[in-house]
């Protein structure tokens, strides 16, 4: 896409970037300066309180995850003329997370959502004194934007978090072509070994749902709202009408009703095969949780049963979940955990004895490998500075001689000049 022409002024101003957060997984923050212009790129909540500090002019939010967002409040509270900018997904995501949370002062929360102007994806919005800002897709959550800034001293991709390969709901991110002066990326995944193809986990997780269902067992999957597992679900439907060799029900429980309702709400920033009325698609697909302390799961009949938070942590279902193992059924978590987190998570007294052989864990992600991370750097072949992942493991990947030393990790509160 053509890249809007701008006057080729001020292009001496200096240009700076600092990491408000940035060292460790789950930390991203990012102040990014041409010039007087101040850039706050999401004030996520891990900034150790330098977020609030920094007096932007701009922020961008690049998705609605707490360590992305969540000290938006705060900074509004302190900038109230800013303005922000986001996906209109993104903006929905964030009034559904601050909604969720506990307000002292609801009425600055509604002003700040109210400040947040939605812009489609590649579309370039001015931000003032010449540069000018674009949102692209990304493919880590529904609604996810990496960002091009533009100015007369050049063009800066920043990626936020982001994913390259398709999983079948979400657009992955795809590099501009365009000629890039530098490359601010994150490395969550930087040093991770033997991660399995997206598409094949996929195929895995809905025939173990097939076996499963096929012994006249249920199944519970412990699913975050905008996660990977909840991608699979909107592609569950699909796949039970193409491949699979029995009809089951599909449920979710109440904390993940608005999750997949936004998904809904947003089809055209997915690659969903969704098509008509979104409300009539909900009613015959999503079915509330209809489980009590006491439920007869035999009456019931095999189902497949979309449980969050995926933490396992407090809305979670413990006691019917138990149930259902209890039962004979099978259980689906992220392979983050361990099989003895996921014990002490949902407590021992609600796991029957065998219960560990019929838990599975599936390694699904929504964050760039490490070597599709450095085929992106080597194709954009300009300065690459790296955050969001592990130190150690970021500077080792920094080093490797196929770079020729264009690759920097940013530190934490550590300004640099592009």
């Amino acid at each position: 896409m053509a890249v809007t022409a701008i006057k080729r002024l001020n292009r001496d101003r200096p240009i700076r970037a600092t990491a408000l957060a940035g060292n460790g997984i789950g930390r991203h923050s990012l102040l990014f300066e041409i010039g007087k212009r101040k850039i706050l790129i999401d004030p996520g909540n891990q900034s150790n309180g330098m977020v609030k500090l920094c007096q932007p002019d701009i922020i961008l939010l690049t998705h609605a995850h707490a360590d992305h967002v969540g000290n938006l409040i705060e900074v509004y509270k302190k900038n109230p003329k800013v303005r922000i900018y986001a996906t209109a997904p993104t903006k929905a995501i964030v009034e559904q997370v601050f909604g969720l949370s506990d307000q002292d002062q609801p009425h600055l929360v509604e002003e700040c959502l109210d400040r947040i102007r939605a812009v489609p994806y590649q579309k370039e919005f001015h931000l003032g004194r010449n540069i000018y800002a674009r949102l692209i897709p990304a493919g880590h959550i529904l609604g996810s934007a990496s960002i091009i800034i533009t100015a007369p001293e050049g063009n800066f991709l920043i990626t936020g978090d982001f994913a390259a390969q398709p999983r079948g709901v979400l657009a992955p991110f795809r590099l501009p072509d365009m000629n890039l002066r530098a490359l601010i990326t994150e490395g969550s995944l930087v040093g991770v070994s033997e991660l399995p193809e997206p598409e094949a986990e996929k195929q895995r997780f809905f025939e173990l749902i097939g076996r499963t269902i096929a012994r006249e067992r249920s199944v519970v999957v412990a699913t975050e709202p905008y996660g990977v597992f909840n991608e699979f679900a909107l592609l569950l439907s699909r796949w039970q009408d193409d491949a699979a060799p029995h009809r089951f029900q599909i449920f979710i429980n109440q904390y993940l009703k608005n999750a997949f309702t936004s998904y809904l709400d947003h089809k055209e920033f997915s690659d969903l095969w969704l098509e008509g009325d979104p409300e009539a698609y909900t009613s015959a697909y999503l079915v509330m949780e209809p489980f009590g302390r006491k439920a007869n799961f035999k009456e019931i009949g095999p189902f497949c049963y979309f449980a969050g938070p995926g933490s396992l942590r407090r809305e979670f279902p413990r006691r019917v979940v138990g149930q259902i193992l209890s039962a004979g059924g099978q259980l689906i978590v992220d392979g983050r955990f361990s099989k003895s987190s996921v014990q002490k998570r949902i407590g021992k007294r609600n796991l029957s004895a065998d219960w560990s052989s019929r838990t599975a864990l599936f390694h699904v992600f929504n964050h760039i490998t490490g070597p599709e991370l450095k085929s992106l750097i080597l194709e954009v072949a300009r300065p690459t500075y790296l955050m969001h992942g592990s130190p150690a493991k970021l500077k080792r990947f920094a080093a490797e001689e196929d770079f020729n030393g264009r690759v920097s990790v940013l530190g934490l509160r550590e300004q640099i000049v592009l």
